[in-house]
């Protein structure tokens, strides 16, 4: 039961409760998966199952690999993914909750053309920003070999025209630590964030340590232009604490050529203020300040990329 525990979770809080607060979670997330996937409810909610007696009984699946499709037409996508809760974590994130949902092509008066998914773990999130704007450009960066094995076979199973780049995100080019264990998705190049999670009792990755790898890195403004763009209508970054890294250490004059900036802040392990400080210096504020879109930040003016040129990727 030990996974059903959160960091801030106080040690008497018993077991009974824990149970019941993952049981209200799987019926939250199961009225979700019909509401946001009514022709397809029925395979993702049983992948929802899966995860939440992942959590509750701590085994993981054994990483076999399956698949889901979802959505209709040309917003329709293939998901492939591992029978474990890493992979279902993710799976449940981007797919049921529906953590990247916001009115993009609102923001930015057209459809996006051009997304760059800087940790794009096993390729849904990716997959979803495919399912929105079918035709727009795709670059995907992920360090982790296990994660990039999968990332190919979902753009081969869609038919994407992705462009993978194995590697991590960081303030310099050249190679880092990646500290990886084997919950995939929490796998990160900040030492101090993975040695916390490490040392964490009721983490997965306390009982799934593997040893340190040395990997490629490279930086955004190198992806921006290896692509041959001059800026990107969405950024997403996830990319498990290195965001403090990129955004405090590296050059961050591509910000001012970003549309939409979807940004996970590990508030936990980084400094966020600064890090907002950052954004706000380059005309950035958060959509919100709580719920669903304050993980996306703005410019205080839209901005249209001009079309893109030949990619050198």
């Amino acid at each position: 039961m030990n996974y059903l525990r959160r960091d801030e979770d106080p040690q008497a809080l018993s077991g009974r409760s824990l149970l019941a607060r993952e049981g209200r979670a799987l019926l939250g997330d199961l009225s979700a998966v019909r509401a946001a996937h009514p022709g397809h409810s029925i395979g993702l909610s049983r992948w929802m199952l899966a995860y939440h007696w992942a959590m509750a009984t701590g085994r993981n699946g054994p990483g076999t690999r399956h698949s889901l499709s979802l959505g209709s037409g040309r917003h329709a996508v293939t998901c492939v993914f591992r029978n474990h809760a890493s992979d279902l974590f993710v799976l449940r994130e981007v797919f049921a909750e529906q953590i990247y949902a916001f009115p993009y092509e609102e923001r930015l008066g057209r459809p996006a053309e051009r997304v760059l998914d800087l940790g794009s773990n096993i390729g849904l999130s990716p997959l979803y920003f495919s399912s929105l704007f079918p035709d727009a450009q795709v670059v995907c960066v992920e360090p982790v070999a296990e994660n990039v094995a999968v990332l190919r076979r979902n753009k081969e199973a869609n038919r994407r025209d992705w462009h993978i780049e194995q590697a991590a995100v960081a303030s310099a080019p050249g190679h880092v630590t990646l500290h990886t264990n084997g919950w995939w998705s929490s796998s990160s190049t900040t030492a101090p964030v993975a040695r916390a999670r490490e040392e964490a009792a009721h983490r997965p990755e306390a009982r799934l340590r593997r040893p340190p790898t040395r990997v490629p890195a490279t930086t955004v403004t190198d992806l921006i232009a290896a692509a041959g763009w001059d800026g990107a209508d969405i950024v997403k970054m996830d990319i498990e604490g290195a965001e403090e890294d990129v955004l405090l250490h590296g050059d961050t004059d591509w910000l001012a050529h970003v549309g939409v900036l979807a940004l996970d802040i590990h508030t936990k392990y980084v400094d966020r203020p600064r890090i907002e400080e950052v954004l706000r210096r380059h005309g950035f504020r958060p959509a919100a300040t709580s719920g669903a879109h304050s993980a996306v930040f703005l410019p205080a003016r839209s901005r249209r990329p001009k079309p893109a040129r030949t990619a050198r990727l």
